[in-house]
């Protein structure tokens, strides 16, 4: 429902704005199933280390979860990776 309701207000928004960037927090929380579940297209930061490379996999195995139900349409645009030392 939430999802469906931030879409809702996202729309009305479209008139002004081509792009409305989110940034959710990486967890499995209400917040972000909502904003994974209302967008159009994600890009997804990973952390360069190999800690990094397993939340990709989950968030990639969530958003695949979420696809399957058909509680979203996104696409993953690409992934930024940050901390490469």
């Amino acid at each position: 429902m939430g999802a469906t309701l931030l879409r809702r207000r996202l729309e009305a928004s479209s008139k002004i704005f081509q792009v409305c960037v989110i940034d959710a927090p990486p967890q499995r929380s209400q917040i972000c199933l909502t904003v994974l579940s209302a967008a159009d297209f994600l890009i997804i930061p990973l952390e360069a280390s190999v800690k990094g490379y397993g939340s990709l996999v989950r968030r990639l195995d969530l958003l695949s979860g979420l696809q399957d139900v058909g509680a979203t349409d996104a696409q993953v645009l690409g992934v930024l990776p940050f901390r490469d030392r």
